[in-house]
C-alpha cells in the first residue's frame, strides 16, 4: 500500500478541516434564516410550561384523553410580537405577583399569565385518579352525553357575544350578572339596576342545562369560556360575612366562624358535588374546568385586570359597562389581611386543616397555594 508524503497529508487534513467548517456554517446559516422567516418582528420569551393547547377537535374532550401528550415539565417558547411598546418593559419571565396579585400587567402579560394558569390546570387535571378527573360529560366520541346536561347548570352562555360564563357563587359573580345582563340587551345600563340580580339574571339567562345536548354541545365548542375563581378559605371567610346570604342560610353570630366552618364541613361531599348549597360547593364542581376547556380563568385577587382584559377582548362592551367596572370591582373584606388574621387566627388549626382538605382540589385546579398558616403544625 503506498505511502502518502507528509506534504499531501497536511493538504488532506487541511481540506478535511476546510470542508467540516464549511458545512458547520452553511447549516448555521440555514437555521439563522429559518428562525427569522418563521418568527418574524418576534421576540422569544422562555417560560415553564407544558405544549400548546390540545387539537382544535379535542379541545372541549376530557383531558385525560390527551394527558400523555402534556409533560409536566416540557418547556415551550411563547411568541410575542416585539413591535408593541408594552412587551418592551415585559420581562423575559413572569413573576410571581404577575400571577398572584394586583399589579400592572400589559396584553403579552396577561395572556402568559393565562397560559400558565391553563396549563396548570391541565396538569393536575391529567394527573388525577380517573374518579376524580371530572365528570366525563364527553363520551368516547368526544359528544355531549345527555345524561351529563345537568352539570352544566352553572355555565351560562350569551349568545349576542358568543361567551359563556361559569358562575361561582362569592368570585364576583353579582357583578358579571349584571354586565352581562346589559351585554345580552336585558337591562340598559348596570349601574342604575339595584335589585336583587340572581334571580333576574337567571330568569332572563338560562344555563347550558336547559338547552337540547347539540345547542349545548355547539355552544360549549364555538363560544369562548370564562369563569372566576376566589382563594377556598378566603371564599369561606367571604361567605359567613355576607349578611344578606347568612340570614337565610345559617343562624352564626359574627364570633362563630368555627361553627360556620364545622357546618360546612358537616355537608356530604357527594351533595356539595351536585352544588348543593352552591354557595359552598367546590367551583371545580360547579365549572368543570377538567372536562371544559376554559379560554379565560380570572382570579378575585387579580380581578381589576382580569375584568378589564375580558371586557377589552371577549365583551360588545360599552361605556356603561366600563364604568360598572370602574365603580363596582374592588377589595371585599374577606381580603383585608387585619380582618383575614381576626377571624382565622381564632379557628383551631385542625378545623382549618379539614377545610383545606375540603377544598384542596380547588387549591390545585386553580395554582393556589396552601395558606401559610396551615404549614405552622404547632397552633
Amino acid at each position: 500500500m503506498a505511502m502518502l508524503s507528509p506534504g499531501k497529508t497536511i493538504h488532506s487534513f487541511r481540506r478535511w478541516i476546510f470542508t467540516t467548517l464549511a458545512g458547520l456554517t452553511a447549516v448555521i446559516v440555514i437555521l439563522l434564516c429559518y428562525s427569522t422567516t418563521a418568527t418574524p418582528k418576534a421576540s422569544l420569551i422562555w417560560f415553564k410550561l407544558a405544549k400548546e393547547d390540545r387539537p382544535a377537535t379535542m379541545r372541549n374532550r376530557s383531558y385525560d384523553e390527551t394527558s400523555k401528550k402534556l409533560p409536566l415539565n416540557n418547556t415551550i417558547r411563547l411568541i410575542v410580537d416585539s413591535s408593541s411598546s408594552t412587551n418592551r418593559s415585559f420581562s423575559k419571565t413572569l413573576r410571581e405577583k404577575d400571577l398572584n396579585e394586583e399589579v400592572k400587567c400589559s396584553k403579552s402579560c396577561q395572556e402568559a399569565v393565562q397560559r400558565h394558569r391553563q396549563q396548570r390546570l391541565i396538569n393536575t387535571c391529567a394527573h388525577l385518579p380517573k374518579h376524580r378527573r371530572g365528570s366525563k360529560i364527553w363520551d368516547a366520541e368526544g359528544n355531549l352525553r345527555a345524561d351529563q346536561l345537568k352539570r352544566l347548570n352553572h355555565l351560562y352562555p350569551i349568545d349576542n357575544s358568543k361567551l359563556i360564563y361559569c358562575s361561582v357563587p362569592k368570585d364576583g359573580c353579582s357583578s358579571w350578572k349584571r354586565i352581562l345582563l346589559a351585554v345580552a340587551g336585558h337591562i340598559e345600563d348596570p349601574n342604575n339596576f339595584s335589585r336583587n340580580v340572581h334571580p333576574i339574571f337567571e330568569t332572563k339567562i338560562k344555563p347550558l342545562s336547559k338547552y337540547t345536548p347539540s345547542e349545548a354541545e355547539r355552544r360549549l365548542r364555538t363560544y369562548k369560556k370564562f369563569l372566576f375563581v376566589r382563594e377556598p378559605l378566603q371564599r369561606m371567610l367571604s361567605l359567613f360575612l355576607d349578611k344578606s346570604v347568612a340570614k337565610h342560610e345559617f343562624p352564626f353570630k359574627d364570633d362563630q366562624f368555627e361553627e360556620f366552618l364545622n357546618y360546612i364541613l358537616g355537608t356530604p361531599v357527594h351533595r356539595m358535588a351536585l352544588g348543593y348549597p352552591e354557595h359552598w360547593a367546590h367551583a371545580s364542581f360547579l365549572c368543570l374546568p377538567c372536562d371544559v376547556r376554559y379560554t379565560f380563568i380570572g382570579r378575585l385577587e387579580t380581578s381589576k385586570r382580569d375584568f378589564r382584559y375580558i371586557l377589552n377582548n371577549f365583551v360588545n362592551q360599552s361605556s356603561q359597562h366600563k364604568q360598572f367596572y370602574l365603580t363596582n370591582v374592588h377589595k371585599t373584606k374577606s381580603t383585608d389581611p387585619l380582618i383575614k388574621n381576626h377571624y382565622f387566627s381564632h379557628v383551631n388549626n385542625k378545623t382549618l386543616q379539614r377545610i383545606y382538605k375540603r377544598y384542596e382540589l380547588d387549591y390545585k385546579l386553580f395554582s393556589y397555594n396552601k395558606p401559610i398558616f396551615l404549614k405552622d403544625t404547632n397552633r
